[in-house]
């Protein structure tokens, strides 16, 4: 996983050139063209980025951006203190998560059990029922299912990627003893 402020947008070379080499985008991929963490001169984009290569794309969860610094008005922001007067610092200045930097943090979300999609902990019934009525839900057209559940990375949910996570519990399962 690769998390900063590359302080470049999505479409430049530098994010790209880590899309070239296999690693996905997370905020991209989940948040989309609406993901914002730095407004600058009242446009909005996101320079910070969460990278996630192939390997481990299948253990993120979700993705959630805490917009609590881009948004804040110039006269709110920590950065530059120094330059507005003491009242002024007295006024504004609160010990609390608003306007600590120019950036929005976001949080990244992920369950290192590859297979667990209800998120408690362990492979089990629960598990395989919902991938199974993935795989029903996903052939009879009725929207996107939860992408963790693609575990042959193919882009739809199958046979095939029951298969796979038979193995996964089987490995879960004997590696509990």
């Amino acid at each position: 996983m690769l998390i900063g402020d590359y302080n470049a947008y999505f479409g430049e070379d530098p994010i790209q050139a880590f899309i070239g080499r296999g690693y996905t985008n997370l905020i991209n991929l989940l948040i989309g063209d609406h993901a914002y963490s730095y407004n600058f001169g009242s446009q909005a984009g996101y320079i910070d980025h969460g990278f996630r290569n192939a390997a481990a794309l299948g253990l993120v969860k979700g993705i959630a951006e805490l917009h609590v610094n881009a948004d804040e008005p110039s006269a709110l922001e920590a950065l530059n203190s120094d330059a507005k007067s003491a009242a002024a610092q007295a006024a504004y200045y609160g010990p609390d998560e608003f306007a600590a930097s120019d950036h929005d943090p976001f949080v990244i979300g992920f369950n290192p059990l590859l297979g667990d999609f209800n998120d408690d902990g362990r492979l089990g019934e629960g598990d395989r029922r919902m991938l199974l009525a993935a795989i029903d839900h996903g052939n009879s057209g009725h929207g996107p299912v939860d992408r963790r559940m693609d575990l042959d990375g193919d882009g739809v949910v199958t046979q095939a990627d029951f298969h796979i996570w038979q193995q996964l519990f089987i490995t879960w399962w004997q590696g509990r003893k």
